[in-house]
């Protein structure tokens, strides 16, 4: 019997032997199925689904706390640079290098820049910076505050 033929009689059928076909024949495969394959069908306990999500907000909180530092790393230049006599000669340590803290929405940056001074000479100055992001866009300059400065 071909599949058109099987679908004109289940066509024809009426809903009361669709509904004996269904629970007679397709339910008991389902449970069968289901049986011999506990590992597919397997309901997670109370425990496994609070440490599933417990872990998928550590992930979470990772994630938005790396998209914070990112964001911190390109802004805290400008910050830095407003302090210099000779912004233009200013020559920032790499940010793969530059360590940071991150507590709330705070990144304290630990880098150095090389710049000039005033007479001309080339110095390097040791900082500690520490910006508070107030929200909206992380990548807006205008969207975080220095909150201290202390060059070492």
């Amino acid at each position: 019997m071909n599949l058109t033929k099987l679908k004109e009689k289940w066509l024809k059928l009426s809903s009361a032997k669709k509904f004996l076909v269904i629970n007679l024949v397709l339910v008991p495969i389902a449970i069968i199925h289901a049986v011999l394959n506990p590992s597919e069908s397997r309901v997670l306990t109370k425990q496994e689904i609070q440490a599933d999500s417990l872990k998928r907000a550590k992930e979470i909180q990772h994630e938005e706390e790396q998209d914070l530092k990112t964001n911190a790393l390109v802004i805290y230049e400008d910050f830095v640079k407003k302090k210099l006599d000779s912004p233009s000669t200013a020559d920032f340590q790499s940010v793969f290098s530059a360590s940071t803290l991150i507590k709330d929405s705070n990144v304290a940056i630990r880098s150095y820049v090389d710049h000039q001074n005033a007479f001309g000479a080339t110095v390097r100055t040791n900082f500690i910076i520490t910006l508070k992001h107030l929200g909206g866009s992380k990548a807006d300059p205008n969207n975080w505050q220095e909150t201290s400065f202390t060059a070492e």
